[in-house]
């Protein structure tokens, strides 16, 4: 399934949505109503709807929103996203910046960073 990204606000609301589990609009307002009208959050849920991070279900008398995909799955799918768009557009120049910016990391995020790729390129 592929995953479009997300706007700063879809972002937002997706965040209280991945915190909560499951709630309404009335539920997602309450919590940004100094910052956004009632019809702007449900606008935006039809958005989330429509990009394939939510689910609707019947609640009473309107509905619940959960979410399709962990905060986690979402996040990896935008990255390998953005590195197969950066490495077919750049190509090796791509891997090149890459391997050279793995020794700029902190001690702990290289080490941490060679060992996954040691790791996937055993399999």
């Amino acid at each position: 399934m592929k995953i479009k990204e997300l706007s700063t606000l879809e972002k937002e609301i997706m965040s209280y949505i991945w915190q909560y589990k499951s709630c309404t609009v009335a539920q997602i307002h309450q919590n940004l109503k100094d910052k956004y009208a009632y019809t702007t959050i449900a606008t935006i849920t039809n958005r989330l709807l429509d990009k394939g991070v939510l689910i609707r279900r019947k609640h009473e008398r309107g509905f619940k929103y959960l979410p399709k995909v962990s905060e986690v799955q979402y996040a990896k799918k935008i990255a390998r996203s953005l590195i197969s768009s950066f490495l077919s557009t750049y190509g090796e120049s791509a891997f090149v910046s890459f391997a050279e910016g793995i020794d700029e990391l902190p001690q702990k995020q290289k080490k941490h960073l060679l060992s996954i790729l040691k790791l996937k390129n055993k399999k």
